[in-house]
């Protein structure tokens, strides 16, 4: 419920590479790699070669690494 507060204010008012890519870092924050990954096509979108784009997407990746790599070690 907090999460659809905070996006509907907050989120729908930021249009730069900057803002964007400070929502992704929570949006991974609260496990929410599906709308993470949505934000950064946006980001690719404004500008592709932009270093934030580059990073944010860095930032996914690690993620869903990490979280599979807890699955493998969590089925043994």
């Amino acid at each position: 419920m907090l999460y659809y507060i905070f996006h509907k204010r907050v989120a729908a008012q930021i249009n730069t590479i900057e803002g964007h890519a400070l929502m992704i870092q929570t949006l991974l924050k609260i496990n929410r790699v599906d709308l993470a990954k949505k934000l950064l096509l946006k980001m690719q979108e404004m500008d592709d070669d932009d270093i934030l784009t580059q990073l944010a997407n860095a930032w996914i990746n690690i993620y869903l690494v990490k979280k599979t790599k807890l699955n493998i070690i969590q089925k043994y």
